[in-house]
Parts: C-alpha cells; sequence; structure tokens
C-alpha cells in the first residue's frame, strides 16, 4: 500500500476519478501477475502525459464477471519530433498572421486619422466662417511689434516654451536682443545650419515644414486633401495664360506651422518675371480645415511669384492664413498689409531692375505660419518617392531634380 500512495502522490495532475480508477487497476494487476506494486517504478508510470489503450472490452465497461473492470494498460506518451516541429512551425505562423492584421488595423486607423476629417475637424473648420479674419490679423500684427521690453520677452519666452524653440540656432540667441516678437519669429538662423543640397539637377526645400500634399497636377487640377482638389487658374487668381503652363505639371505643397523656421528660399535658381498679389479670405491653413474648407489655398490671401528657372517658369505662392500678419517679399519688401481688394500684378523687365535669385537664397517671409506651394511645368522635375504627406522637410534639403535640359 505504500508503493500505491506513493504512485498516487505522484499522479498529482490526475483528478479523483482518474486516481480510484487507476488505483483499482494497480490492485488488479498486481493480484494476476502475482506481483507487489512494490515492482512498478516511475519509468513505467507518467501521470503527467498518458494515454488509455484498452483491451478488446470497453474500458470501464463491465465484462461477464460481475462488479469487475475491464484491465486498462497504462503507457507513457511517446512525443513526436516532426510533430512538435510542426505545431512549433504553426503556432509561429499563426502568431504572425495575428501580427500582421493588428499591423494593418492601426494603418488603417492612423490613415483615418490623417486623411479624413472627423466630426470635430468640421466643427473647428465651421468656426472660422463668421470670424473677422482682417481685423484678427491686424491685431495680432500689432501685437507682434510691441517694443515694450517687459511685454515682448514675455511673448518670447512663452511662446518659445510652448513650441521648444532652440535659440541657438539662431544668429541671435538672446532674446533680450530682440526689438520685437516679430523680429524673432522672423529670426536668421546661422550659416551652414540648413546646408544645400549639392547636385546640379536637385530642387531644395524652400523651407521648413511638412509636406500637405506632392504629386502631378491632373487637367489643371491640384490635390488639397483627400475629397477636395482646386484648379490652377484659381491658384493664380484667373490668370488663364501662366494656369496652361502648369496644367499638367507637378506640384509640392509645404506647412509651416508656428515652430517653424519661418524665411522662404529658392528652390532651383530663377529670374523674376512676375508677381501677383491676390486678396481673399485668412482661414487658418492647419490640417484640420486643409481636410474640410473647399480650395482654402485659392480662397486665402496669397503671393504668387513666377520665376524662369532652367526648367522653364515655376509658380512660388505664399499662402497667408489666419493670424500671419504680414507677407514681404526681398524685392518688394511688405506686401499685406495693408489690404487689397483686387487682384494686383507687377512684371518685372528692363528697365526695372530685374531679381535674380540663386537657389537657397531667400526670397520672402511669412509674419506666423502659413503654406508654400510650388509649381513646376509638365516633364521638368521629378519629386522625391520618399516624399508622403505628412513627411517633415529642412530648408536645403532634396526633394526632387529637374530634369536634363
Amino acid at each position: 500500500m505504500s508503493d500505491i500512495n506513493r504512485i498516487m502522490q505522484e499522479a498529482g495532475s490526475l483528478n479523483h476519478d482518474e486516481k480510484v480508477r487507476l488505483a483499482r487497476m494497480l490492485l488488479d494487476s498486481a493480484k494476476s501477475d502475482g506481483t507487489t506494486t512494490g515492482s512498478t517504478t516511475k519509468s513505467n508510470i507518467q501521470p503527467e502525459k498518458t494515454v488509455m489503450q484498452t483491451s478488446a472490452v470497453k474500458p470501464f465497461e463491465k465484462d461477464a464477471r460481475k462488479d469487475e473492470v475491464s484491465v486498462t494498460k497504462i503507457v507513457p506518451v511517446q512525443k513526436n519530433p516532426d510533430e512538435a516541429d510542426e505545431k512549433e512551425t504553426f503556432d509561429k505562423k499563426i502568431a504572425e498572421e495575428n501580427k500582421k492584421i493588428m499591423e494593418d488595423q492601426e494603418k488603417d486607423l492612423s490613415e483615418a486619422d490623417d486623411d479624413e476629417a472627423t466630426r470635430w475637424d468640421k466643427f473647428k473648420s465651421a468656426l472660422f466662417y463668421p470670424l473677422p479674419h482682417r481685423l484678427l490679423s491686424s491685431i495680432v500684427y500689432r501685437f507682434m511689434r510691441i517694443k515694450n521690453k517687459s511685454i515682448k520677452n514675455m511673448q518670447i519666452k512663452m511662446f518659445s516654451k510652448a513650441y521648444h524653440v532652440d535659440l541657438h540656432q539662431a544668429v541671435i540667441s538672446n532674446i533680450e536682443d530682440y526689438q520685437d516678437f516679430n523680429s524673432f519669429f522672423t529670426r536668421r538662423l546661422k550659416p551652414n545650419l540648413r546646408p544645400l543640397a549639392s547636385g546640379e539637377r536637385d530642387i531644395c526645400s524652400p523651407a521648413d515644414g511638412f509636406i500637405s500634399e506632392i504629386g502631378r497636377i491632373e487637367a489643371g487640377k491640384i490635390i488639397q486633401a483627400k475629397g477636395h482638389k482646386y484648379t490652377v487658374s484659381d491658384l493664380l487668381g484667373g490668370n488663364k495664360k501662366s494656369a496652361a503652363t502648369f496644367a499638367n505639371g507637378s506640384f509640392v505643397t509645404i506647412y509651416l506651422s508656428p515652430a517653424n523656421y519661418h524665411r522662404v528660399h529658392m528652390p532651383v535658381d530663377g529670374i523674376l518675371k512676375k508677381t501677383i498679389h491676390i486678396p481673399g479670405r485668412l482661414f487658418s491653413v492647419a490640417p484640420f480645415t486643409v481636410k474640410t474648407v473647399p480650395g482654402i489655398f485659392a480662397r486665402n490671401e496669397r503671393v504668387v511669384s513666377i520665376f524662369e528657372t532652367p526648367v522653364g517658369l515655376m509658380a512660388h505662392v505664399l499662402v497667408g492664413a489666419m493670424f500671419v500678419s504680414s507677407i514681404e517679399t526681398v524685392w518688394a519688401g511688405t506686401i499685406t498689409p495693408p489690404y487689397a481688394k483686387e487682384v494686383s500684378e507687377f512684371n518685372y523687365a528692363p528697365p526695372v531692375t530685374v531679381p535674380s535669385l540663386k537657389k537657397g537664397e531667400e526670397m520672402g517671409r511669412f509674419n506666423m505660419g502659413s503654406t508654400v506651394i510650388l509649381l513646376f511645368p509638365e516633364n521638368s522635375v521629378e519629386f522625391s518617392e520618399a516624399l508622403l504627406p505628412g513627411i517633415a522637410v529642412k530648408m536645403g534639403e532634396k526633394i526632387g531634380e529637374v530634369f536634363a535640359v
């Protein structure tokens, strides 16, 4: 009985009924063989992994002898190495498939968040329609030019903290040395901090910011965001002759957030041919309004500069926005304000001094965040495939190449 107790203790994984059945079978086996249970070794019984092999009489089915149970032999499970490997491979495959499903779901959610306007986006955008855009921008214009030392220092400190501005990158790193907040906002960076793409055919990013959209212009229409397009003609103030140049060309839209460097530069060498100032609204150009306000870039106030470049004409568009209190160019100074009511166009040709700018040279600036749009003619440039909406770029960084001419 002591051997039976020992075996029963080692069969800890069996339930009560199974233990009883095991004990009966061992007793029956000992009686029929004339051996003691002490001859049963641990190697003959492995309770952890067992299968039941029975005689012709079904397990636990009573035979002709009343109250006697058919003998059932306990044998250990023999693990097949091939089956174990197959199971491991199968489990790994299932885990990989589940992981892929989760990644696809996360990607779908991310794309929905990035590309599709939510109800909250639409609600926020709706608030901008009734606002007095120009009045608010005029107030910001004055606010940014307060020269009181205490006020302007407080403005700069609060802004720098909120947007994590690294003043060590600026030529003027001490906030005491800025005459007002606007001087700080349009600060100049230290030389060589934005190295230019050195290839002769390289196109440089004109500004720090994020790619809003990039691609081909199809039949004179430009992608604004998912579900929204606007025409080149509308963007250029209804100038159909200039619009025809870019009807099937290429474009890139770069959004400058308040935290970005706000001077705008030349992406390629260019000789200025024309400047067009187009008055309009001043909607915010944050991502949520770009997703929801139809034709926002063709509705907001903007300054279009047409340059002659090695690959033909290029349109360099500076789009105004809510609280963008001023747009300037290096050749004309401040263009807005004052706010105009009609489209104005100025052509540059001798005897007027014609500005000629090299790739990487400054061409203008925003006094608060906004958007830059570049237009190129058909078959003249190829943008980098890695550039997708949401990708951050730095001024001077390579964004594409011009075709050989």
